[in-house]
């Protein structure tokens, strides 16, 4: 009697257990590592492939993956987003090229704009020589953000790494700092960041820069 081949959907949740380690281990490109991996997430929740799995849910399996890999669920929802978003027009080809990063950041932007993305957001963002920071000054201008795309160039901040206490902090700062020049709450979030870190730089350098400098008159 011939065994039974093993339903393909299992076979996904193998690859996506393998990519997986993969990149805890930094084996392959983190930025095209984490685009296959959106890729094999929605094309097993596309499949049900957790019912073979015997999980009540795919909210279930999910949160397997967070247990055993390490891995912050949230994140793992963003990352199929992406591929909702991306991977019917473009494939998982261009997504590769795309990268998780910049996909990250067109369907933020599409998101918060309630719009599909645009061809010519996905255009750029397929040029390996796009970053980020420049996906992200482009979605302003194509979505029409009120975000001071035409005022300047664009600086990409950055992020970094904080315990709790400096993270509280942080935070605390920049809700002092919202209530003190009165930003209304459905300001857009580039606007907000640039009026908050512009209002620290002129307090720094109007407090301490006679400090620093000295008088040199």
């Amino acid at each position: 009697m011939l065994t039974e081949q093993k339903p393909w959907p299992s076979g996904t949740a193998v690859l996506i257990e393998e990519q997986l380690r993969s990149l805890a281990a930094n084996e392959v490109n983190l930025e095209r590592g984490y685009a296959r991996l959106a890729c094999l997430l929605l094309t097993f929740r596309e499949a049900e492939g957790w019912r073979e799995l015997n999980y009540r849910s795919w909210g279930d399996y999910m949160k397997s993956l967070q247990l055993n890999f390490n891995r912050d669920v949230r994140t793992l929802y963003a990352y199929v987003a992406v591929a909702e978003k991306l991977l019917p027009r473009v494939g998982a080809d261009a997504m590769d090229k795309i990268g998780i990063a910049k996909g990250l950041e067109m369907v933020r932007a599409a998101n918060r704009a309630k719009q599909h993305i645009p061809n010519a957001l996905i255009e750029a963002a397929l040029d390996a020589k796009t970053t980020v920071d420049h996906v992200r000054a482009l979605a302003c201008k194509l979505f029409n953000y009120e975000c001071g795309a035409d005022a300047g160039k664009y600086i990409d901040l950055g992020g970094f790494y904080a315990d709790d206490e400096q993270l509280k902090l942080y935070k605390e700062a920049v809700k002092i700092s919202e209530m003190y020049l009165n930003l209304p709450p459905d300001m857009h979030p580039v606007v907000k960041k640039q009026r908050i870190f512009m209002f620290w730089a002129s307090e720094i350098c109007g407090t301490y820069a006679a400090e620093v400098y000295g008088d040199k008159e």
